[in-house]
């Protein structure tokens, strides 16, 4: 059967998906990046799609996670807001522990098949 293996994305959903494995990427390139156009540039997307999916988010959240800032001498950027950054961060805590279970069971189950 060959080496078996997984994958899982995990969404928080709200009548809609409002935070997923992209968009927490592109949340998290943001605050490294300090910039929405640099961070949808790494993940390889148009500046338009990466505005849409962080529009999106905050419109089934009803509250910011992005602020941008326009011009001035040093440039323009953006960064999250206290909310986005304290949504990221339970997200990621949510999928570690879910990947870390999902992990052990994985093994458990299909441990003859690898």
């Amino acid at each position: 059967m060959g080496n078996l293996d997984y994958s899982l994305s995990l969404y928080l959903t709200n009548k809609q998906v409002f935070l997923g494995p992209e968009i927490v990427q592109l949340m998290q390139l943001i605050q490294s990046q300090g910039s929405l156009t640099l961070a949808a540039s790494a993940m390889g997307m148009s500046y338009n799609k990466a505005w849409r999916l962080v529009h999106q988010a905050e419109q089934a959240l009803a509250r910011p996670l992005v602020v941008s800032n326009t011009g001035g001498i040093n440039g323009g950027g953006s960064s999250l807001t206290a909310e986005g950054q304290r949504l990221m961060v339970k997200y990621l805590r949510w999928q570690s522990l879910t990947q870390s279970v999902v992990r052990q069971y994985f093994k458990q189950i299909f441990e003859d098949e690898s």
